[in-house]
């Protein structure tokens, strides 16, 4: 865009600041919306929050199996298959770290968006608790303090 060439600004009726056209929705190819984009979506959200944390709710679990079955669908270590007893694993440590500086992002989803980082495994709760217990090595492979 040049120096000179003016951004024509609407007023939007949900919020009722002037903001560029871009941000209002066109509607058949012909004319905008009155309302905003963001108060479309504030608006749609508080009339269909129910709506809105089921769709959440099945694309996050659509996302893990989709994370799992790239892992190998499997516990590393002792092959459990049991989907809800399978999560994440740094296999060079440091998941908390990873975890905070995420912070509500949704870890499955951040996996696929980074290609499924090598850096990561699938294991059952049972031995990811075990790696951390005993020093990273899992009670099944010897490492158990019985």
């Amino acid at each position: 865009m040049e120096r000179n060439e003016k951004v024509e600004l609407r007023k939007c009726l949900g919020c009722g600041e002037k903001k560029p056209l871009s941000d209002f929705r066109l509607m058949k190819g012909r004319w905008r919306k009155h309302t905003c984009k963001k108060c479309i979506k504030s608006q749609y959200f508080a009339t269909n929050k129910d709506k809105v944390y089921e769709y959440r709710k099945a694309r996050e679990k659509r996302t893990k199996l989709e994370v799992i079955a790239h892992y190998g669908g499997k516990c590393a270590c002792c092959g459990e298959t049991i989907v809800e007893f399978l999560t994440m694993d740094h296999i060079y440590g440091g998941g908390r770290k990873h975890a905070k500086e995420l912070k509500k992002t949704r870890f499955f989803m951040w996996v696929k968006r980074n290609n499924y980082p090598d850096s990561l495994q699938i294991l059952c709760f049972n031995c990811n608790c075990g790696r951390e217990i005993n020093g990273g090595i899992c009670p099944h492979k010897g490492g158990g303090n019985t």
